[in-house]
């Protein structure tokens, strides 16, 4: 009899493990939630990460009884959508709404088919120790049983019930009323989601991210993704060949792949008009102009009403950024902008070995041997940098502004929509 086998009682009874997990998990957005409570509220929180769960198999049937499990489960979360996937290939779906789940639980195994058929969860401990049961039945046709797995989980990567924290953030970017980064769990964004900005999808890997106005790009193993508002085409990806760069403005789009710099979104000033560039290796995308850096230093294309897309004498560049009607880049010399400078924005403090430089609206900031420094409009505080401890990057937002440091996420500056408050 195949389940008389230990290591198919093992798979089986931890595919049971992984079905609960999924549930567990869902419940964690708050407790107390159960199979087809799909009220249609948004997630609760992101619920993203790895989760070690341990259990015990109950079974009238001697066959199917007793198995101890041990398992590993990675939980991905995109908006709404739940995916687990075991270390041994197999991977449930489902859904989250408020801190309630629903979810499909019959899958081939073994050479029969398993389904779940009841499932619970009690949260415990924010969401770092959970434990729940499993009601299960398996058949093959011949043969079938059923029973029960009452398991724990523990949370290995990803932290709090209903947070959307990243652990260790490494890139940031700041948008206009949302905020998102790149941490171990994936991407994470908050601020202001009218349009979908921040509803995440599923992506593997992600290594760049770019908030725009209203919309996000990033870029994964698969090239890149876009969500949020669409209203020009600027989330609609052309095909890409190899992409390594991307950049978001007001409403067009930018990236780097094997063919140069490729551009999509609105057009009304030719910022999607991308020139024929020679080896771009940065590419900034602003409201109406865009700057890249290629062999020949900075060029930049758009609208240049203010001066903004005509590039002053540079000296090796190797960063670049494009705010509304200004452009800043970094060269041997340090920081240079230029273009509309009527706030600020292009009057350059004294700044020590600049290493990194960010801009957006009016405001521009930096990372130099001080830490972080912002000058331009600060009427919403979005200049005014905080302490912060060995800051590693910054992002200048439409009002506001963030940095990663040792602490974690730091943001100041307009805060209307949530933008500056880091989960």
């Amino acid at each position: 009899m195949r389940l008389a086998n230990t290591a198919a009682t093992f798979s089986r009874a931890c595919h049971m493990a992984l079905a609960a997990l999924l549930v567990l998990l869902s419940a964690c957005g708050g407790g107390g939630g159960g199979p087809n409570n799909n009220d249609g509220e948004p997630p609760i929180g992101n619920i993203s990460g790895s989760w070690s769960v341990t259990g015990t198999e109950s079974s009238p049937t001697p066959e199917c009884d007793g198995t101890v499990i041990g398992y590993t489960a990675t939980v991905a979360q995109a908006g709404k959508s739940l995916t687990v996937n075991g270390d041994d290939g197999t991977s449930l779906s489902g859904t989250i709404s408020g801190n309630k789940i629903a979810l499909s639980g019959s899958y081939a195994e073994d050479g029969g088919t398993t389904t779940v058929t009841a499932l619970s969860a009690t949260v415990a401990v924010n969401c770092g120790q959970l434990s729940g049961t499993s009601t299960w039945s398996w058949t093959d046709g011949s043969f079938s049983c059923s029973g029960t797995t009452n398991f724990d989980a523990t949370r290995l990567v990803g932290d709090g019930c209903g947070n959307h924290s990243a652990i260790n953030p490494t890139t940031l970017s700041a948008g206009y009323d949302h905020t998102c980064v790149i941490g171990d769990s994936g991407v994470v964004c908050w601020g202001l989601n009218n349009n979908g900005q921040t509803d995440v999808p599923m992506l593997t890997n992600p290594v760049s991210i770019a908030s725009g106005h209203e919309y996000t790009c990033a870029l994964d193993d698969n090239g890149v993704a876009c969500w949020g508002l669409n209203d020009y085409g600027q989330t609609d990806v052309p095909t890409l060949s190899n992409p390594t760069a991307i950049s978001v403005g007001y409403g067009h789009t930018c990236a780097i792949d094997d063919t140069g710099v490729v551009c999509w979104g609105s057009n009304v000033q030719g910022q999607a008009d991308a020139p024929v560039l020679s080896n771009p290796v940065a590419v900034d995308a602003g409201y109406y102009h865009t700057c890249a850096i290629d062999d020949s230093g900075v060029v930049c294309w758009g609208s240049n009403i203010q001066g903004q897309g005509s590039v002053p004498s540079l000296s090796n560049p190797t960063s670049v950024a494009v705010g509304m009607h200004h452009s800043c880049a970094i060269d041997d010399t340090g920081v240079v902008c230029w273009g509309y400078g009527a706030g600020g924005q292009t009057s350059v403090p004294p700044l020590s070995n600049p290493t990194s430089i960010s801009s957006r609206q009016h405001h521009t900031c930096a990372i130099d041997d001080t830490g972080v420094v912002c000058w331009g409009s600060n009427y919403q505080g979005q200049s005014s940098v905080p302490s912060l401890s060995n800051p590693t990057s910054v992002s200048a937002g439409e009002y506001h502004t963030c940095a990663i440091d040792d602490t974690g996420i730091v943001c100041w500056g307009a805060n209307d929509s949530g933008q500056s408050t880091p989960p």
